[in-house]
């Protein structure tokens, strides 16, 4: 891990964010949690060491707020959390909403 991979997660974080519509001055409190990929090689049998992050948003940026030194296996994929509040939840599933309709009952 390095500041790129730090400052890339706060991009994909922010991205995702604006996909779900949540405006930049509500974004306090969400975090983005990131845990890389294994290796790609089978050669490698066992676990190897990694470093998985968690960055939280406030009011005008991110920081990073959690370092763990963990073990990933061969091929294990990436894994990226984004966490909201409950009401960024709500914003998010109002902007869903609006891609859909819903059938009334016949």
């Amino acid at each position: 891990m390095d500041v790129q991979d730090v400052l890339s997660a706060m991009r994909r974080a922010e991205t995702k964010l604006d996909a779900f519509g949540i405006l930049k001055r509500e974004r306090s409190g969400a975090s983005f949690y990131q845990v890389p990929t294994g290796p790609s090689s089978n050669s490698y049998s066992n676990a190897q060491g990694a470093t998985a992050f968690r960055i939280a948003r406030a009011t005008t940026d991110w920081y990073l707020i959690d370092v763990q030194r963990i073990e990933v296996y061969p091929k294990q994929r990436k894994r990226e959390d984004l966490t909201l509040t409950p009401e960024q939840d709500d914003n998010a599933m109002d902007v869903l909403r609006r891609e859909y309709l819903v059938a009334s009952a016949a």
